[in-house]
């Protein structure tokens, strides 16, 4: 088994060293890194986006990669002097701590991850710095008392951060996302924990008649018709032009939230 994850992380790591900014200089997610939003939340494996902030002067003032095998709290800040933010690889990198396996695959590692995400959720996650155990309020507890929301996981945006979700097939693989949305949508039917739940999830793409119902049912608002995708012969330029159009509805929203 462990000669089995070397050779994937391996070639893993191959594959993703031929992608740089400067080979896709056009990249949408050039275009990406101009939104102003304070987090970005990827389940790819690559650093990419962290390399397209520091072609365009950002540094990385800290780095949080003190877990192991999950990424509950894995992120990376970056900031250029006028702006500050965080990256989130929530499904883990690479190249971080060669030494461990901190990318995210198969049933069981992603199991171990709805069980941590579960912890988090309730306020039963733990973790220790430099021997001090560290406690986690549960995110009903932090709803209710802004005070206690100190951003230690990507997880706390699911409640507390509009959430616009896009280039991702929010398929029933992504089982740990689906976790924390059913959750949530649950906790909106309590009268007691829906009016501190104030955020909105946006999902750009066109899911299946199944996983659309589903999403909705979960309180997610689904656009799958403004801006359109392209359809299934569609070629780059098509989804190069479709993407463009969702970065400018994004953009478009968090210029009226504020």
């Amino acid at each position: 088994m462990v000669k089995v994850s070397s050779g994937v992380r391996d070639q893993i790591r191959k594959k993703l060293e031929e992608f740089t900014p400067q080979k896709y200089p056009g990249s949408i997610l050039h275009r990406l890194a101009g939104l102003p939003v304070d987090d970005y939340l990827t389940t790819n494996y690559d650093t990419f986006l962290i390399q397209i902030l520091e072609s365009q002067h950002y540094r990385t003032s800290h780095r949080q990669n003190s877990e192991t095998k999950y990424s509950i709290r894995r992120h990376v800040c970056m900031e250029n002097g006028r702006r500050s933010l965080r990256i989130w690889n929530i499904h883990g990198t690479y190249d971080e701590r060669p030494s461990s396996f901190t990318i995210q695959y198969g049933y069981e590692h992603y199991c171990g991850c709805i069980g941590k995400i579960d912890n988090y959720l309730k306020g039963t996650y733990t973790y220790s710095v430099q021997t001090q155990k560290k406690e986690i309020a549960s995110i009903p507890e932090k709803l209710r008392k802004p005070q206690l929301q100190q951003g230690e996981s990507w997880i706390d945006l699911f409640f507390f951060s509009n959430v616009y979700i896009m280039g991702l097939n929010l398929s029933s693989e992504e089982i740990d996302l689906l976790y924390i949305l059913n959750l949530r949508s649950r906790w909106l039917r309590d009268l007691k924990k829906a009016r501190y739940i104030q955020n909105r999830i946006v999902f750009y793409g066109q899911p299946v008649k199944a996983m659309k119902a589903l999403l909705e049912e979960f309180d997610v608002e689904v656009c799958s018709s403004s801006p359109a995708p392209p359809g299934k012969n569609a070629d780059g330029p098509d989804y190069e032009k479709y993407y463009k159009a969702v970065l400018r509805d994004i953009r478009s929203r968090i210029k009226q939230e504020h």
